[in-house]
């Protein structure tokens, strides 16, 4: 169920209903540890929501789901679709990271689909949306694509915009900020970037307990 909710006025609006699973069920599945795909197989097949447990649920933390398409924001809040041979795809991984994708090195996008590459989903079950956008972030600098436009720089933006990390984003939010959101196009890279036949090492600096590494 889709809705609006109108604070002022204590009121909400329909929008609509659903009967599918979301692009976003990822986030569900995450701080509810459930597989919804298979409580749905499980359902159909006669068993209760009582008896898979589903009605004793409490959720755990904060998940972020970002939608890594192949396209470009432009500062006037339109899209700029990309396609072609995708000829790097090093995807992040570790705790906390989860990826949904059909991606893979070497694979020619179709343009009569959509642009959506993969969805990462990363989720903090300490509570903290701070350290939740710090592991998206993370994660985005160490996603490889190469060989397509994607969307990753305009990701990283939204996320290290302050008025994100202080909570205090609303619907509008892109449309009243995209032109600065598109600016803010240089961000950090964790990877070994390939590009014009020459292999070049992105320089990272880890501070830690004082100490200073390049």
């Amino acid at each position: 169920i889709e809705f609006l909710v109108d604070t002022s006025a204590n009121r909400f609006v329909f929008i609509e209903a659903n009967a599918r699973l979301q692009v976003e069920h990822t986030i569900s599945e995450e701080i509810y540890e459930v597989d919804l795909v298979e409580a749905q197989l499980r359902i159909a097949d006669g068993e209760s929501i009582a008896e898979l447990g589903l009605d004793q649920l409490t959720a755990k933390g904060f998940a972020i789901q970002l939608r890594i398409n192949m396209e470009t924001m432009q500062a006037d809040g339109t899209t700029r679709p990309s396609g072609g041979m995708i000829s790097a795809f090093n995807p992040p991984s570790g705790p906390g990271i989860r990826l949904d994708t059909y991606a893979y090195s070497s694979y020619s996008t179709n343009p009569r689909f959509d642009s959506l590459l993969a969805k990462l989903i990363v989720v903090n079950k300490k509570h903290d949306f701070r350290s939740a956008l710090a592991i998206a972030y993370r994660s985005l600098c160490e996603f490889q694509i190469e060989g397509v436009a994607s969307n990753l720089s305009f990701l990283q933006a939204i996320l290290t915009h302050e008025e994100v990390k202080q909570v205090n984003f609303y619907t509008r939010f892109i449309d009243d900020n995209v032109a600065m959101l598109v600016e803010q196009n240089v961000h950090q890279q964790h990877y070994m970037a390939a590009s014009l036949g020459q292999v070049t090492r992105n320089k990272v600096t880890v501070k830690q307990a004082g100490a200073t590494v390049e």
